[in-house]
């Protein structure tokens, strides 16, 4: 009983913070304002406490991927865009996260098996005790998890996220909007910005954004853009042995009329998932079941969505589509629960568009430079 009433107070708040400001209920309003300034409080004394403290510098080179917005900026592809590219070059990974819920790091453990984990809140203290216990090469990267408000930890190299979708989430800060902090105040730290999903921008917007962007940023950062591309739709039972290789050939599907495609996600962007199904099924109606960002989803959840999908298939086929993240959070419950459809997971990876070269450039160049010596 105690956890449902959890679960539907979560869905409640989601589905007022999801709301636009002048549409949510006058009382949520107030709160939310009153909540905002103090966090905003509370943020800009972190800020000015770190600034005047000693960074902490780990024994490996270090790249964070963090952003200025709550969700769904493409910070784990970035993530695991980067780890492909210096795992080709034989470098070891480690990947630094708080470990929030059970979802981005099982997925970075299997992709990337045998490298390490330094999962927990204390991030530079997890680090160093599996430098001290263990035996990590010297060539390691550090790959900091959501790091770009680690203001107490040294970075090489910090690149951050922007949604493209929704890039300053409506302009104030947590709760009320979505901004972790304002972007004048955070951008000009970073070294590298990527617009995410600008594909889905037209030319005369994205170029917009990008002017308004670049007077925030140090004369040195770079303003990059990517996309997100659907590269594999394995069957649930076969999508660990796809994850690593991450291509395969899509299922013969789009071509058919009589099929529904269910998307069932719960991340920060649902509708970048949309897109990317509408786009390889242009044929098929797209039914989207989005639930909040890091949902831990329950029998009754699943339940629910597949009486939705029964009102609306007809005569159809089903194929039931989850990201890689909702699968290995919720692996045997959606198993199941969905096993009378197609059950499929989606395998997509970022690509780089715009200043590819120079973002691959600015990568390789600090794995060439002499590592940074811990202070202390």
């Amino acid at each position: 009983m105690v956890e449902q009433w959890q679960r539907a107070v979560r869905k409640a708040v989601w589905q007022q913070l999801m709301l636009e400001r002048d549409e949510r209920h006058p009382l949520v309003r107030s709160i939310l304002l009153a909540a905002s300034f103090a966090y905003g409080s509370i943020a800009a004394f972190r800020r000015s406490h770190y600034a005047s403290q000693p960074r902490q510098v780990l024994p490996l080179r270090t790249i964070s991927f963090g952003n200025v917005t709550w969700g769904g900026t493409g910070k784990t592809p970035c993530l695991h865009f980067v780890a492909r590219r210096l795992a080709a070059k034989n470098h070891p990974l480690m990947l630094v996260s708080r470990g929030y819920g059970d979802d981005e790091w099982r997925v970075f453990a299997s992709e990337f098996p045998g490298n390490f984990l330094a999962l927990g809140k204390e991030r530079y203290r997890n680090v160093m005790m599996l430098v001290e216990s263990q035996r990590v090469p010297e060539n390691t990267v550090a790959l900091v998890d959501d790091g770009f408000q680690q203001y107490s930890l040294h970075k090489d190299l910090d690149i951050v996220m922007i949604n493209a979708y929704n890039p300053f989430g409506s302009g104030a800060l947590l709760p009320e909007g979505q901004l972790r902090e304002l972007p004048e105040e955070a951008l000009p730290r970073a070294d590298i910005v990527i617009l995410h999903h600008a594909d889905n921008l037209s030319t005369s917007a994205r170029v917009a954004l990008e002017a308004k962007i670049r007077p925030m940023l140090k004369s040195s950062a770079l303003l990059a853009t990517s996309r997100m591309r659907l590269t594999a739709l394995p069957a649930a039972a076969d999508a660990a042995a796809c994850v690593q290789n991450r291509e395969a050939p899509l299922p013969a599907v789009n071509e058919q009329d009589a099929t529904l495609i269910v998307g069932l996600c719960g991340i920060g962007c649902p509708a970048s998932f949309r897109d990317v199904l509408v786009r390889a099924f242009p044929q098929c109606e797209v039914l989207m079941q989005v639930f909040p960002d890091h949902y831990d989803y329950s029998s009754a959840d699943v339940d629910l969505v597949v009486a939705t999908i029964e009102a609306t298939r007809g005569s159809r086929n089903v194929v039931a589509v989850v990201t890689e993240k909702d699968f290995y959070r919720s692996q045997a419950l959606l198993q199941a629960h969905l096993a009378a459809y197609d059950l499929r997971v989606a395998l997509c990876q970022l690509e780089l568009v715009q200043e590819r070269d120079a973002v691959l450039g600015r990568i390789d160049a600090l794995l060439d430079q002499p590592l940074r010596r811990r202070q202390g």
